[in-house]
């Protein structure tokens, strides 16, 4: 025969099993996630509850604007099968950079492996990064005439390359050799499309 205890621990177990169930479910909407415990203080924890509203504020509209991604941190948003992390700048920040990550951190630049494009010069505003060699239509996170600078990140050698629509076909527009950057405006900003690798 099972203790009192062995009951209610059952209980607990099944209860933090479903509360992680509903955690998990809820996170392809745009509702902020929820806030980790520990005693590392993140950069979101700094933020304000004005400035935490404007964040979710925008990457609800990203959402919109841009259907099929997951919210993944309080400015990130996933679209895992097209291999594609956006990142949005905090409030009063220039360069994107995720806000779980510790106090002092810089932004977060361009992880290996990867070909990141962001939305202004000199890598500031939001930033967009690819990870799996595919064809991308930049307009599925809306970021078409929206590249301003970029990184490759790739393996040494690795090309990627960015395409434009002439309204009658699509044209190359500028190679993204790795490793290798541009940090200065693209050509009439005008990019339409992106083939990693």
């Amino acid at each position: 025969m099972k203790s009192i205890t062995t009951y209610a621990r059952l209980g607990l177990g099944i209860a933090a099993g479903a509360l992680a169930l509903t955690s998990f479910a809820g996170s392809a909407s745009a509702d902020e996630p929820a806030a980790t415990s520990g005693t590392d203080r993140t950069i979101a924890s700094t933020l304000t509850s004005a400035e935490r509203a404007q964040v979710n504020a925008e990457v609800a509209e990203t959402m919109r604007k841009a259907p099929g991604g997951e919210r993944i941190g309080l400015n990130q948003i996933a679209w895992p099968e097209k291999g594609a992390v956006m990142t949005i700048p905090l409030p009063g920040e220039t360069r994107a950079r995720a806000a779980d990550k510790p106090i002092g951190s810089r932004d977060d630049g361009c992880d290996y492996g990867r070909v990141c494009l962001w939305e202004d010069e000199v890598l500031e505003g939001r930033s967009l990064e690819f990870y799996k060699c595919k064809f991308q239509k930049l307009r599925w996170y809306d970021f078409t005439n929206k590249t301003s600078s970029w990184v490759n990140n790739q393996t040494d050698g690795t090309k990627s390359t960015l395409y434009y629509w002439t309204g009658s076909k699509v044209r190359s527009m500028a190679q993204l050799t790795a490793w290798n950057y541009q940090y200065y405006v693209i050509p009439d900003n005008k990019a339409d499309f992106l083939r990693v690798c």
